[in-house]
Order: structure tokens, then C-alpha cells, then sequence
């Protein structure tokens, strides 16, 4: 397909998405054009080896059919009287395949359409992976946060619908219990602004009670297969997500790492919803856990197969004039008893003292952490070698870990103006700064220490060939830890 043509369809079905959404005339007319059904289906099936293998040229501009046919077709089967017309052009065997696609977009969009027309004997032999579930789950959550009560494309009641569908297949109410959704359902259930949305929601609810107290089936490991069982990777990176300049292409970047890397812990600063959007849509191994979901906030992602979390807060720094906070996550890391910390501090020179400030009472809570506990507290903290020393230094016990792995200079400024040109300061300003911004600390538990930092990277280093400029203008972290296996039975 060309170019212009390509433009022209995205053109036609973003019109019919927009114009049929809650149409049901509409979407009956639609449902009855036969040829563009069959046409929109075959291209959906031709699409599909292109798509997964990545080799067409096209395939950038074709996502973004493939998310509007998706769409469409979940529109028009929103209405009972359409569906049949919708499975005569075989649309169970079309949207399948995408059950797999790297875009958890896709993913729930297929298996939106595909919970409203298969029959409930074909939704019990529908392989749903638990990804998708997981999503699915963290979507409704999501929608719950925020103040327009969606969450990308999606509302409330559509998701609860979804959530509805999906549960008639015995395995995936498992799973859908596994990841909570019954008290975020409880949660919609009780605002109840609509009948329709209460309904939904009151029968998934009743739906997946019912096995509340039984043993989900499919259960997965928690083991990672790819991660190696003797090591923790932790990944610290303020992704200058308060800069709208070549966003996507740089919050592209930044995953293309994360899914190269697979760190078993992230923690980001300075993210946004559009750039939590793409990260959660693309990074299907992640769990994430957000400090908030207006302006911008810090994340922390835990690879789920592996971290398991036991606990989550949200620490005010009440006297912050930036919406600072600290986020704390008490969880297993292979079996290792972890807290994880991470905080973005308040910024620029003349919020000094606020900083300091904020230091202690983070590492008030790295120092006062369980002591069967090992503390990692990373993250943008803007500060200096000056201003600890003013603190009287790092309290006992707790290890700078960049002074613990060597103190190489090459790894020292993780904002360092000097090459990084995303903040284009003045061609003619001599003094390019370069300072240790960010930092990951430690504190080990009362007994022997159980990990052990043996390499500290940064990473973001190379410029993207596309847009010309760094994934963010910050350098992330990148530590290796050993687990120390004697000290760990």
C-alpha cells in the first residue's frame, strides 16, 4: 500500500471511529457494508507475518491502521445485532494472532473485540496470555486514577466490560483474581454514575467472587527464564519527560533499551502520562507503580515474573514546592527480602536547603528500613558533592555506589552539558556544567550483605540518528549486583 493511501484510509477510519462510537445506526450500516468488511479482515490477515516480523518498510504507518481497524471493529460489535454479521467475515480467526503483539494497545483491542463475539464455548479455548491480563487489570486501575476517568482509549465502563467477557473463561478469571481485580471492580462498582456501568461491573464482580477462594488455575512460575538467578540488574534514568521535544521518538528509545537491557528494576523520573502510556503499552514484562499521574512523577517498574511486592507509599515532602515525593516499595527480589526507593529532589540552585531537607528524610527511611531488609535508593536527586558534605556526609551504613564500584571517572556526571546537547545551551556560553545529578545508594540488611555491586554503567549515551538528540539529557544508571549465595540461605 502507498504512502497516500495510506494517509487516505487512516483519514476514513479515523472518521468512522469518531462519527460511529456510540452510533448505533451507524454501526449497523457499517456491519451490513459487507466488501469493506471482508476487505478491512484480509488486510488484517495479510498484515499479520508483515507486522510480526517487522520487514515492510510500511509497517510504522500500518500500526497505526492495524490500531484503527481494531478499533472499528470493536465499535460496531459493541452492539449485539452486529455481531454475527462481523463474524461471517471470520473476525475470530483475524484478531488472534494480535492476542501476541508487542503493543499491549493491539493486545486489548483484539481481545476487546474478541470478548464481545465469541461464544462462550470459543472464549474457553481463547489462549489469553497472562501479559494481557496483567494489563488489562492495570488499565482498569489506571482509568481509576485518573481525573477524566479513562485511560488511553478506553472508559471505565468499557474496561469493566471487557474485565466481564474475559471472565467467562475459567483460567483467565483466574488470572484477572490473581492481579486484583476484584477490589478495583468493588471500587467502580461503589461510584456506580451510570446503570450500565454498574451492572458491568456488578456481574463481573459476582463472576469472579466466586473463585476468590479457589486456587487460580495456569498459575506461572515466578522464575525468569532470561534473567540470571545469581544476579539483580537496577536501572535508575530521569527521562525528561517535562520536554515535548521529539518525546515519542526519545520515550522510543528509552523502551528499545529497557527491552533490550531487562533490568529486574527501573526506576524513572520525570514521566508523564503519554510517556507512561507508550512505556506501559510496550515493556510487557513490567509491573508498574507510579507516584502519581498528573504533570510529571516517578515510576517504579519491577519485572513481575521476578519482584514480587508486598507493600507501596507515596511519601509527601509537605514542603516542597515542586510535588516532590519519595516513593518506597518493600518486595521480594529472588527471594530477597528489598526495599526500593526512588525520588526526584527539588531542583535548581536556589531551592538548596529544600533539597537537603528532602535528602534526610529520605535516607531517614533508607537508614530506618527493616533490618532484614536490603535498601537500593536511586533517582534524580539533583545534588552535590557540596551539599553532602554540608549534610556531614552519607549516614554510616549507607554506600554511594558509584564510589563503591571504583569511582571511574568516565562514569562520574550523569548530566554533563558538555556532550549532551538536548538543553541547547548557547553556542557561545563557555562553561558547559557537568554534575553527579543522579545517584544510587544502598544500605545492606543487619546480617551479611546478600548482593553486591560489581559494575556501575551509564547508559543513553548515543544520540538517536532520527531526530538528532539524546534520549534524555540526563545519562541513566545501570548497576549489576551479585547475589551473594553463602549469605543468602
Amino acid at each position: 500500500m502507498q504512502g497516500e493511501n495510506i494517509k487516505s484510509l487512516k483519514t476514513l477510519l479515523s472518521y468512522l471511529i469518531n462519527t460511529a462510537e456510540d452510533d448505533r445506526d451507524l454501526c449497523s450500516k457499517i456491519s451490513h457494508l459487507a466488501e469493506f468488511l471482508k476487505a478491512a479482515t484480509e488486510k488484517l490477515v495479510q498484515w499479520v507475518e508483515p507486522y510480526f516480523s517487522k520487514r515492510s518498510d510500511q509497517m510504522t504507518e500500518g500500526e497505526d491502521i492495524i490500531e484503527l481497524l481494531c478499533r472499528l471493529l470493536y465499535i460496531v460489535t459493541m452492539f449485539e445485532e452486529n455481531i454475527q454479521r462481523i463474524r461471517d467475515v471470520k473476525c475470530i480467526e483475524v484478531m488472534t494472532p494480535y492476542l501476541n503483539s508487542a503493543d499491549n494497545g493491539i493486545r486489548l483491542l483484539s481481545l476487546a473485540v474478541l470478548s464481545n463475539i465469541a461464544n462462550e464455548s470459543e472464549i474457553q479455548t481463547l489462549k489469553i496470555n497472562d501479559d494481557i491480563i496483567k494489563y488489562l487489570v492495570w488499565a482498569v486501575s489506571m482509568a481509576l486514577k485518573t481525573e477524566c476517568e479513562d485511560w488511553d482509549i478506553w472508559s471505565l465502563t468499557e474496561l469493566a466490560k471487557i474485565v466481564k467477557q474475559v471472565a467467562r473463561n475459567d483460567t483467565n478469571r483466574g488470572l484477572l483474581v490473581q492481579h486484583g481485580v476484584v477490589p478495583l471492580l468493588v471500587e467502580i462498582a461503589e461510584q456506580g454514575e451510570t446503570d450500565e456501568q454498574y451492572e458491568a461491573v456488578s456481574q463481573s464482580t459476582e463472576c469472579l467472587q466466586e473463585i476468590t477462594s479457589e486456587e487460580s488455575n495456569g498459575k506461572q512460575s515466578i522464575s525468569d527464564e532470561e534473567s540470571s538467578p545469581e544476579e539483580i540488574k537496577l536501572l535508575s534514568w530521569n527521562i525528561e519527560g517535562i520536554s515535548t521535544v521529539n518525546i515519542k521518538e526519545r520515550t522510543s528509545a528509552v523502551i528499545a533499551f529497557i527491552n533490550s537491557e531487562r533490568p529486574d528494576v527501573i526506576f524513572l523520573q520525570e514521566v508523564i502520562v503519554d510517556t507512561l502510556e507508550m512505556l506501559s503499552r510496550k515493556c510487557l514484562d513490567y509491573t508498574f507503580i507510579e507516584s502519581a499521574v498528573e504533570s510529571y512523577f516517578t515510576v517504579i517498574m519491577v519485572k513481575h515474573k521476578v519482584v514480587q511486592v508486598t507493600d507501596s507509599k507515596i511519601i509527601p515532602f509537605t514542603s516542597s514546592t515542586q510535588g516532590r515525593t519519595l516513593q518506597k516499595v518493600e518486595c521480594t527480589i529472588k527471594a530477597l527480602p528489598c526495599v526500593l526507593m526512588t525520588s526526584h529532589l527539588e531542583s535548581m540552585k536556589t531551592h538548596s536547603d529544600e533539597r537537603k531537607h528532602q535528602m534526610k528524610r529520605a535516607l531517614h527511611h533508607v537508614v530506618n528500613a527493616s533490618r532484614d531488609r536490603t535498601v537500593l535508593f536511586g533517582g534524580d536527586f539533583n545534588i552535590k558533592d557540596r551539599e553532602i558534605r554540608e549534610m556531614k556526609g552519607l549516614p554510616k551504613g549507607v554506600l554511594d555506589l558509584w564510589i563503591e564500584t571504583g569511582r571511574n571517572k568516565e562514569t562520574q556526571f550523569t548530566w554533563d552539558t558538555s556532550i549532551n546537547t538536548n538543553l541547547k545551551l548557547a553556542e557561545n556560553q563557555d562553561f558547559k556544567p557537568k554534575i553527579r545529578f543522579d545517584r544510587i545508594y544502598m544500605r545492606h540488611p543487619k546480617t551479611e550483605p546478600v548482593i553486591s555491586p560489581v559494575s556501575f554503567q551509564l547508559i543513553g549515551q548515543e544520540k538517536i540518528p532520527t531526530c538528532d538528540c539524546f534520549p534524555s539529557d540526563h545519562w541513566g544508571i545501570l548497576v549489576h549486583f551479585d547475589i551473594n549465595k553463602s549469605n543468602t540461605k
